[in-house]
């Protein structure tokens, strides 16, 4: 019962209730359950950024004599700069009240950033200096 009132102070929206009692659980539920995957994606995020970094480091330090030295650089590039866009998105709908239609919308947004940025980062192992 605790965690329900800390998800209902957390809530990005009041909660509404039309008098039935397991239409505000399921709310509550499904409140909980965004948020853990908000945390869940920002600790994706900040494991990916450690990895590039990690191949980025790797890259410089072998210089441009390396084979795949311009693609690794530009995907690694890339992948930051939509990691830092994925975080301002996070940061953005932990700390702002926004309509449920737009938590939507942001949340599939920051999903589907997220799996672009796997997809990038496995061409980055593939060419990742070794």
């Amino acid at each position: 019962m605790a965690s329900e009132v800390v998800e209902l102070k957390e809530a990005t929206e009041p909660l509404t209730s039309n008098g039935d009692q397991g239409d505000l659980e399921e709310q509550v539920t499904k409140k909980g359950i965004n948020k853990k995957k908000r945390i869940a994606v920002g600790m994706l995020d900040v494991a990916l950024l450690m990895a590039n970094a990690t191949q980025l480091k790797a890259a410089l330090e072998h210089g441009p004599d390396s084979k795949y030295y311009t693609p690794v650089i530009a995907l690694v590039s890339v992948s930051l700069i939509l990691q830092i866009i994925v975080g301002v998105l996070l940061v953005f709908i932990v700390n702002l009240h926004v309509k449920m239609s737009l938590l939507g919308t942001l949340e599939n947004v920051i999903t589907s950033m997220t799996i672009f940025i796997v997809v990038i980062n496995i061409f980055i192992t593939v060419f990742a200096v070794q």
